[in-house]
């Protein structure tokens, strides 16, 4: 079963073009290597809701842990 990351109170906040920069990845090599399309970068690129199953590929290609590429902050209340 495949769950969407859903947008609470919390804003989820990717670390993964930090961690791809470290390691020299580009967006074309984490498509081919975590075997996602060009939707699911772009996606991933302006921080939009993805599946657990992306987040599986994505952290199997790099061989990190999901918290080693997002977080969570708790979202700032609208003055």
């Amino acid at each position: 079963m495949i769950f969407p990351i859903w947008r609470s109170v919390y804003d989820n906040v990717l670390k993964l073009w930090d961690y791809c920069n470290r390691k020299d990845i580009n967006k074309s090599e984490l498509k081919e290597g975590a075997g996602i399309s060009n939707a699911t970068i772009s996606k991933l690129n302006n921080n939009q809701i993805v599946t657990t199953e992306t987040i599986d590929k994505v952290c199997s290609f790099l061989k990190v842990q999901p918290f080693q590429i997002m977080e969570w902050e708790e979202k700032k209340a609208d003055k």
